[in-house]
């Protein structure tokens, strides 16, 4: 694990700077190297036409690279290539075997450039979990983590991303479950709140468990606990029924990944190995 790159791709904004920054925290912290990589497509291409002076591509990663140098003390990769984001971003990260990647986007809000605004397809290509992150800063790291449970999803990487982070940041991990009305189908959840808690505790990682107080609205419900608690992390499943009563390609799915808290999100796919 710690020999895997962590991924950021870029489009030069000030989101995926913000990614840059959580990336090279992570690389200082972790060991894992960091490599930035920037995709040529016809929408770059225009936009560095039309920037002052001779500035492309190569550039803008030298600037970057100097940066992280100067900023984190660490030396980092960069790699450019031509196509499709949505082609060559899930390409490069299972060429270079990433541990995981970071995206850096502004939200729903506002006009954003190549990568921003199209994090839910990416996310949904990757072939490696995917830590989105918005304007929040890295700061002291991931020391809260809330992981939403609900009925019959598959919880195991979950569970091993929220440990990594934790052995790492000193992390409490928050759960939130989903309240059904269900008996026999919240005695269910209870079991896998049961097998949650027990894997974070034989992990050593500290463990709480909120339930919902309604079974209508879990992911406003979520987002609201995640605030109360300064959540720094919140790990999610995609292409399940996590969120009521589908994640992927949802409103759930904006609301989530985008939340105006701008709490950093990890996708995990079911494809995604740990």
């Amino acid at each position: 694990m710690n020999n895997k790159a962590i991924l950021v791709p870029t489009d030069f904004s000030e989101a995926c700077r913000n990614a840059v920054k959580h990336g090279a925290a992570l690389s200082k912290i972790t060991g894992n190297p960091l490599v930035v990589f920037h995709v040529i497509n016809n929408e770059s291409s225009l936009f560095f036409k039309k920037a002052a002076g001779d500035e492309n591509a190569e550039d803008r990663l030298k600037e970057v690279q100097d940066f992280v140098r100067t900023e984190y003390g660490i030396e980092i990769g960069t790699k450019i290539r031509k196509g499709s984001i949505f082609r060559e971003i899930p390409r490069f990260a299972k060429e270079i075997d990433a541990a995981f990647m970071i995206l850096g986007t502004r939200g729903k809000a506002g006009i954003q450039k190549l990568i921003g605004n199209q994090a839910m397809r990416i996310v949904e290509k990757s072939p490696v979990p995917t830590l989105v992150v918005q304007k929040r800063i890295f700061g002291s790291g991931y020391e809260n983590i809330v992981f939403p449970v609900n009925i019959d999803i598959e919880f195991g990487q979950k569970v091993y991303w929220s440990v990594y982070f934790a052995k790492y940041f000193n992390s409490k991990v928050h759960i939130f479950v989903f309240r059904e009305d269900n008996p026999e189908l919240q005695a269910r959840i209870n079991n896998v709140v049961r097998q949650i808690t027990e894997a974070f505790e034989q992990a050593e990682v500290p463990v709480s468990v909120k339930t919902a107080k309604n079974q209508a609205g879990y992911a406003n419900q979520l987002l609201e606990f995640a605030a109360s608690v300064r959540a720094d992390l919140i790990p999610i499943m995609t292409d399940n029924d996590e969120f009521e009563p589908a994640f992927i390609f949802t409103s759930l799915d904006e609301k989530m990944v985008y939340n105006t808290q701008q709490i950093p999100v990890m996708c995990i796919n079911p494809k995604n190995p740990n």
